[in-house]
């Protein structure tokens, strides 16, 4: 009687258990996607925002009376006198009228 019982709940079991687990993973799925269009969104955000910082940055440095470089790192230039270097800490140098010139031309292409 006993391997009756368990040919007909062994059986059972493995069938609740597969039902279980397709609708767990079916209604995940779908978590995910609202997720992931929850982050996508999120993402369009971010970039909106770093072109506005980027947009702000390039209108001061084009509309700055003067220009600011580090030493050492040309890649940093700065609208603000007293400004350091965030890679060495060094004090910024004024640029030359010829520089500033070089330097805008370049930002303009760039936009």
């Amino acid at each position: 009687m006993n391997r009756k019982l368990i040919h007909i709940l062994f059986p059972l079991s493995l069938a609740i258990l597969l039902a279980v687990i397709v609708v767990g993973c079916s209604k995940n799925q779908g978590d995910r996607k609202t997720e992931a269009a929850k982050v996508s969104g999120s993402q369009q955000g971010v970039e909106s925002d770093k072109m506005n910082a980027v947009d702000s940055l390039q209108n001061v440095l084009l509309n700055a009376p003067a220009l600011y470089v580090c030493p050492m790192h040309a890649e940093f230039v700065s609208a603000d006198p007293n400004a350091k270097c965030p890679i060495c800490g060094m004090n910024t140098e004024k640029m030359s009228e010829e520089q500033v010139a070089a330097f805008r031309t370049t930002l303009k292409k760039r936009q």
